[in-house]
C-alpha cells in the first residue's frame, strides 16, 4: 500500500555567509577595512579568509552559482554570532586568531575585528522548463544525483587535492558542471544517454575544455588518491552541493532532455494520475519514497510488509522477520522427536505434529524408557562390581604401599646421614687444607730465614778471611822485626 505525495517544484533555498573585515587605524583612531595590511584578508571574505572581495558586489557575483538567485537584496548582520557585540563584531589580535579567540569586548591588544553577514539563496533552475511533466522517476532522479556528485566530486580532487577548495572555487566548477550539461541554455537539446555520458566523463572533458578556461580557472593536473573521494564527496554534500540541490538538477535535466518519456511522461501538469508521481510506503516502519511506476516492485521488496508465512503456517509476519519466524515461532518448522535417542522410529515431522505424535506413542515411548532403565541397571551392576573389585585391589596395594612408605622413609633417613657425613668429611678436607696453606707459609718463611742466614755466614766467612789474612800479615811483619828485617836493609841500601 502506498500514498501519493505532491512532487511539485519546490522553493529550496540556503543562506550564504560573509564576514566584514576591518583593521584599527593609530593614526585616524578608528576602524576602517582602508587600514587593512596587504598580508590581512580583504575587506570582505570567507569564514576561513581563502578567498575575498573588495565590495558586497563582488562577493555576490562570486558566491552565485547557476540556477540560484539571490532571494534579498542586502547582506543582513548577524548580531548574534557567538563572540560579537551588539553591533555583531568580534575582537581580536589578529585575523589568524580570531575563530577561537575572538571576543566581544574590545582590549588593548586587539587590532582587528569582523563581522558576520548573511544573505539568502533560492534554486530557480527549474523554472526553465516549463510545459512537461510535473513528475520524474524516482529511481533516476537519485542515479542522476549520486552522478552529479561523483562527477564535482572527482573534479574538485583533480584541482584542489589537498584541502577542501573555498565556496567561489566550488562555485566556478559547479557552473562549469551545469554548462557542460547543456543547463546554460534553453534552447540546448542533448538526449538522457549525452547526459550520463557527461557525468561519467565530466573529468576528462573538463581537461579537455582546460585550454578554452583557463584563464578563469585554477591551474589543473593534481594527484589525488582514490581514499580521498569518500571525504570529498560527504564535504561537498553537507556544504556545497546538496542532495535538494542535486535532485532538483535532475529532475530539470529529465525535463529537458528525456524526449522519449522514459523517465517522465508527455502530458502537461498530469497530476496524480501519472505513472511517475511519488509515492511512499505505508507499511509501518518503511520510509521509502518511489515513483508509483516502482510500487509494485517495492512491494515485493519491501522488508516492513506483512505476509503470510513462507510454509503456510497460517501466521503473517513483517518480510524483515520472516527468517526469524521460521527458525523460532512457526509451528511448521522441522522437528523430531525427543524419544528419537531411546529408539523412536517416527519420522521428521512438524512442530504442529509433534504432540499428537507424543500423545499416539505414549506407550511405545514407555517401553523404549523401560527398555532403556534395564539397561542402565545392568550397567549400573556390572559397575558395582567392578568398584568393588578395584576396592579390594586397593586393600591389597595398601599394605605393600606402607611397606614402600617405610623403605622410603629409611632411604630419605640413610640419606641425611650420608650427607651430615660428607659435610663432617668436606669440613675436615677444608680444615686440612688451612693446615697445609699455614704450613706452606711457614716453610716459605723458613727457607727465606735460611737464606737471610746463609747470606750473614757468607758475609761473616768473608770477615774472617780477611781478619785472617791481615793476621798472617801481622805476623809476618812481627816476625821480620824478630829477624832484623834483612829484607828491609837490603832495600834502604840498594
Amino acid at each position: 500500500m502506498a500514498t501519493i505525495i505532491n512532487d511539485h517544484c519546490h522553493d529550496i533555498t540556503r543562506v550564504i555567509e560573509v564576514f566584514e573585515n576591518e583593521r584599527y587605524q593609530l593614526s585616524a583612531m578608528d576602524w576602517s577595512s582602508q587600514g587593512l595590511l596587504p598580508t590581512d584578508r580583504k575587506a570582505i571574505s570567507t569564514r576561513d579568509g581563502r578567498a575575498g572581495w573588495v565590495t558586497f558586489d563582488q562577493a555576490g557575483e562570486a558566491l552565485i552559482s547557476r540556477g540560484w538567485s539571490w532571494a534579498e537584496n542586502t547582506w543582513t548582520i548577524d548580531c548574534h554570532f557567538p563572540g560579537s557585540d551588539s553591533d555583531g563584531w568580534s575582537y581580536a589580535s589578529n585575523f589568524g586568531s580570531i575563530d577561537q579567540n575572538g571576543t566581544a569586548i574590545k582590549g588593548m591588544s586587539h587590532f582587528v575585528r569582523r563581522r558576520r553577514r548573511t544573505r539568502k539563496q533560492i534554486f530557480v533552475a527549474n523554472n526553465e522548463v516549463s510545459g512537461t511533466c510535473d513528475h520524474c522517476d524516482s529511481m533516476h532522479v537519485d542515479l542522476l544525483s549520486d552522478k552529479l556528485l561523483e562527477a564535482l566530486t572527482q573534479t574538485s580532487l583533480h584541482e584542489y587535492p589537498g584541502e577542501s577548495p573555498p565556496a567561489p572555487a566550488t562555485n566556478r566548477l559547479k557552473d562549469l558542471l551545469m554548462e557542460t550539461l547543456g543547463l546554460a541554455s534553453i534552447s540546448e537539446r542533448f538526449d538522457m544517454k549525452h547526459v550520463h555520458h557527461v557525468l561519467d566523463k565530466f573529468l576528462t572533458l573538463v581537461l579537455n575544455k582546460k585550454s578554452a578556461w583557463s584563464k578563469a580557472a585554477s591551474i589543473f593536473g593534481g594527484e589525488y588518491s582514490p581514499e580521498q573521494l569518500p571525504q570529498r564527496a560527504k564535504e561537498l554534500d553537507r556544504d556545497a552541493f546538496t542532495s535538494e540541490e542535486r535532485r532538483e538538477i535532475a529532475k530539470l535535466l529529465i525535463r529537458k532532455y528525456d524526449t522519449d518519456n522514459e523517465y517522465h511522461c508527455e502530458e502537461s501538469r498530469c497530476g496524480s494520475s501519472c505513472v511517475f508521481a511519488p509515492y511512499y510506503c505505508n507499511n509501518d516502519g518503511c520510509t521509502a519514497v518511489f515513483s508509483m511506476k516502482w510500487r509494485d516492485q517495492h512491494d515485493g521488496i519491501c522488508p516492513f510488509k506483512v505476509v503470510d508465512c513462507t510454509r503456510e503456517c497460517g501466521e503473517r509476519v513483517a518480510r524483515r522477520d520472516m527468517n526469524r519466524h521460521l527458525e523460532e515461532s512457526c509451528n511448521k518448522r522441522p522437528a523430531h522427536c525427543p524419544f528419537s535417542s531411546l529408539g523412536c522410529s517416527a519420522a521428521e515431522m512438524t512442530h504442529r505434529d509433534l504432540p499428537e505424535h507424543l500423545e499416539e506413542a505414549t506407550q511405545g515411548h514407555l517401553l523404549l524408557v523401560t527398555r532403556r532403565m534395564t539397561e542402565q541397571q545392568q550397567v549400573i551392576v556390572k559397575m558395582h562390581k567392578k568398584i568393588n573389585e578395584l576396592e579390594s585391589r586397593a586393600s591389597e596395594h595398601a599394605g605393600s604401599i606402607t611397606t614402600l612408605q617405610a623403605g622410603a622413609a629409611a632411604v630419605m633417613a640413610s640419606l641425611r646421614t650420608l650427607e651430615r657425613s660428607e659435610g663432617e668429611r668436606e669440613s675436615s678436607v677444608k680444615s686440612l687444607e688451612s693446615m697445609e696453606r699455614k704450613l706452606d707459609k711457614e716453610l716459605a718463611n723458613m727457607k727465606n730465614t735460611v737464606k737471610t742466614l746463609e747470606r750473614d755466614v757468607d758475609r761473616q766467612t768473608a770477615r774472617i778471611g780477611s781478619v785472617e789474612t791481615s793476621l798472617t800479615g801481622l805476623q809476618s811483619c812481627m816476625q821480620g822485626q824478630k829477624n832484623g828485617d834483612p829484607v828491609r836493609r837490603q832495600s834502604s841500601t840498594t
